[in-house]
């Protein structure tokens, strides 16, 4: 059962990248799903629901389940669905890791060796709005108030040779009431939205001469 800590997460993630339409791809049950709906309803987003392990796969998830025409659209991803790795698959075939969404990657397991095994083969552009967020695993046991680790994903070019880059940016302290930013975990915060991106050392220049 997901907690009103990581409503309040998303809640938190949404208002801070200004997201006014928002699409979850969850696997909860009813009340969790209105209880987030008025959550962010409540700070005027556009709510839009869908069960990921109902979807269906053989119609494309642009154009079927995210029918916005707004320039930056929020989505939702929980990662521990069943269904969650095919998602995902045709996510990166439609091509839909680029700046158009805001993704939010939640990983109740934590774990984090999964995440990049599974994203280093995925079509992601370099301008990429990808946030991965998971509990900290050094806090599960404690009386302090829930924790999250939140990394900034993206790769210079999948099909040019880049490789998967995934930037520890903040953790964020949740209570059943709101968030907080604990502490930033690098200099990402420092930069513009694209300078850490420009180092493209991994890829391969493709030449062609007639």
């Amino acid at each position: 059962m997901v907690s009103l800590t990581v409503l309040n997460l998303i809640l938190y993630n949404f208002l801070e990248h200004h997201i006014k339409w928002a699409i979850i791809f969850n696997c909860w049950n009813m009340n969790t799903q209105v209880e987030l709906t008025e959550i962010l309803m409540a700070n005027n987003m556009y709510v839009q629901l869908w069960n990921i392990n109902r979807l269906k796969l053989e119609v494309n998830i642009n154009g079927h389940y995210v029918t916005h025409n707004s320039p930056h659209i929020g989505i939702f991803f929980d990662f521990n669905c069943a269904k969650g790795d095919k998602v995902l698959n045709k996510t990166s075939q439609e091509k839909l890791f680029t700046d158009r969404f805001h993704w939010l990657i939640y990983d109740d397991n934590s774990n984090v060796t999964k995440f990049r095994q599974q994203f280093k083969h995925y079509n992601m552009a370099v301008d990429a709005d990808v946030n991965y967020v998971f509990p900290n695993q050094a806090l599960l046991n404690s009386v302090h108030n829930f924790s999250y680790l939140l990394y900034d994903v993206y790769n210079n070019g999948y099909n040019l040779g880049g490789k998967l880059n995934m930037t520890p940016d903040k953790e964020i302290i949740c209570s059943r009431k709101q968030c907080e930013l604990k502490e930033y975990l690098s200099t990402l915060h420092e930069k513009s939205k694209y300078e850490n991106r420009w180092y493209l050392g991994d890829m391969k220049m493709r030449v062609s001469t007639v």
